[in-house]
């Protein structure tokens, strides 16, 4: 069996790791051509969200942990968990608050299956957004087309699944200030994208 592992940002999560695991698990347990991995990594939160993660791994051998010494941000959390999932055959990198629906999963899966090596996930509304951060994030990707010759669709998130391929060429990026989800486009590899409504 082909090995897919999920690794999970977690900033202050507390309370919805129990919810968003089991919501893997109902996605997962039914895909059984393919064994599964969960690698959560604590980014120094100061909740209880790292004593919510061993207990979570205690409890199935799907979970693993990882505890940052600090808070890192986002974009070195996504990186250290690529690292660390690095022999996977695939990987897949959803957010822990809940936005980003397991229930995208199989079709992530099922469009690597067709040949395509990265399938990124396209946010075409989110419940309950505030109008001001709406106008920032099309203001991101107006400002990024202008001052990088890296094309970024717009509204794309790091919610997606990429190809072993596509992770080990990842891991040569030497970049210190980065940006996953710009290495990730910059570096090219056969594409295909997925539209979601994210939640509140």
């Amino acid at each position: 069996k082909k090995l897919v592992s999920i690794f999970i940002p977690v900033y202050q999560e507390e309370g919805n790791l129990r919810n968003l695991i089991e919501r893997l698990d109902s996605i997962t347990d039914v895909l059984t051509k393919f064994d599964w991995k969960y690698v959560l990594i604590n980014d120094g939160s100061h909740d209880d969200s790292w004593n919510r993660i061993k207990e979570l791994a205690s409890e199935s051998s799907k979970i693993t942990g990882i505890d940052l010494s600090r808070n890192f941000g986002k974009e070195l959390t996504l990186t250290a968990g690529v690292e660390y999932a690095r022999r996977s055959d695939a990987v897949i990198c959803i957010d822990a608050d809940l936005q980003h629906p397991p229930e995208l999963i199989p079709e992530l899966v099922e469009r690597w299956c067709d040949g395509f090596q990265v399938v990124a996930t396209i946010r075409i509304s989110t419940d309950k957004e505030p109008l001001i951060r709406k106008i920032g994030s099309r203001l991101y990707y107006w400002v990024m087309s202008h001052i990088s010759n890296v094309f970024m669709v717009s509204q794309t998130t790091d919610y997606g699944l990429y190809d072993r391929k596509v992770v080990d060429a990842f891991c040569q990026a030497t970049e210190r200030g980065r940006n996953f989800r710009g290495i990730m486009d910059w570096m090219g590899f056969d594409r295909t994208y997925v539209e979601f409504k994210a939640d509140a």
